[in-house]
């Protein structure tokens, strides 16, 4: 706010993207080999004084105490089908997959944790979150929407290249391919993919 405040913002819950402070976007629309034809592209809610935002702050992630539940028996949009990789592991946060000329079968980004340990029932312990906060200034919500720059992102990768067998990058610091990913998305540096747009 104005005044150096803060505010969390209200979500509406409508039973199939927005649950509890978990928001889900998806910007596919089921077609040419999408997973799903799900598209949400905006986060709906409220928070007090509006016209006093100056800046916006999020997670880029699943908290983690709904991080490694059972995602077959939860309700949406945690039972969300491709955005799960195991018990311990969790849920994938981010998620691009492209199809290019030199890697058909896809090239992808999956932001997740990694280096998790734990029982397989819900309890995990993971030595690397990776879950960035992004927090942009100048945001006004009646003027501006959230980018998200996939050029920037992508920059210093060859997607039609199959590096250390990943195909992308898939959260582990020690592929090549992650470095430059993880570090712009926010995980190991100061985020460069994310900025402030006009609606």
């Amino acid at each position: 706010f104005a005044n150096g405040s803060r505010r969390s913002v209200e979500l509406r819950q409508d039973g199939t993207t927005q649950l509890g402070n978990l928001a889900l976007l998806d910007f596919e629309d089921g077609t040419n080999g999408c997973k799903t034809a799900l598209l949400n592209t905006v986060i709906e809610g409220s928070v007090e004084d509006r016209g006093q935002i100056r800046a916006i702050s999020f997670v880029v992630g699943v908290p983690e105490e709904k991080n490694h539940v059972n995602s077959t028996a939860e309700v949406a949009p945690l039972n969300t089908s491709g955005l799960w990789w195991s018990w311990n592991t969790g849920f994938i946060f981010f998620r691009t997959d492209l199809i290019t000329t030199g890697m058909p079968g896809g090239w992808g980004v999956h932001l997740g944790s990694t280096e998790c340990t734990g029982n397989g029932n819900g309890v995990a312990t993971c030595g690397k979150p990776n879950r960035p906060t992004i927090t942009l200034d100048n945001f006004d919500p009646a003027k501006n929407a959230i980018v998200l720059d996939l050029k920037t992102l992508l920059a210093t990768s060859n997607v039609d290249v199959n590096v250390n067998g990943s195909a992308g990058c898939h959260s582990d610091t020690t592929d090549n391919e992650c470095g430059p990913i993880l570090e712009s998305l926010g995980v190991t540096g100061s985020q460069k993919v994310f900025r402030v747009g006009a609606l």
